[in-house]
Formats: C-alpha cells, structure tokens, sequence
C-alpha cells in the first residue's frame, strides 16, 4: 500500500491519504485537490528519476548533496509554487508502508 502525509502545505494542514490504483479526489475550488495530485506525481515519477540519475553519473560514488538533492529540489520547484514562506511543512511518501520505504 502506498501513502503519502501532509502537514502544513499550501492550505493543507493535516492530510493522510491512501494512494490506491483509482483515487478520487473531490472538494471545493481551491481546497488543494490539485496540489495533492502534483505531489503523488511528484513522488511516483521521483523513484524512476532517481534511478536515472544514478545510471546517468560517470562517477563512481554519488554526492548526495549536488547529484541528488539539487536535482530533487529543482524539479520539486517546478511542480509546486515557492515553498519558502511555508514554515514547518513535512511530506512523506510511502512506497509501501508496510515495509516503511518512503521519502521525506
């Protein structure tokens, strides 16, 4: 079963939702439908580009910080609005919990 948890995103302040194989999300406008959509996207495409850039480096070790957090954090940008006035969120994505593989 895969999950993801968010706290403190946009006008998310506490949501915890099962990500199954069909997943309908409904609400008002603007009540962060699409901001949970993005971001169940965000995580599903991040194993697969995480993968890529581990074959992708010529190297023959992996700096955490420049190979793989800048690009992360790139592409986290491009898929959601400046996180920088948010204080104190937190987004976890469970690839299966009941293995506890997730990225925070």
């Amino acid at each position: 079963m895969q999950k993801i948890i968010i706290k403190n995103f946009g006008g998310i302040r506490n949501s915890e939702i099962e990500v199954k194989k069909i997943l309908v999300l409904i609400g008002e406008q603007a009540s962060d439908k699409s901001t949970i959509a993005k971001l169940i996207y965000f995580f599903k495409i991040l194993k697969d580009d995480l993968f890529s850039q581990i074959y992708r480096d010529k190297q023959k070790y992996l700096d955490i910080g420049s190979d793989m957090l800048s690009p992360i954090r790139q592409k986290f940008y491009k898929f959601s609005s400046p996180t920088n006035h948010l204080h104190d969120f937190e987004i976890v994505f469970y690839y299966s919990f009941e293995e506890d593989k997730s990225i925070k």
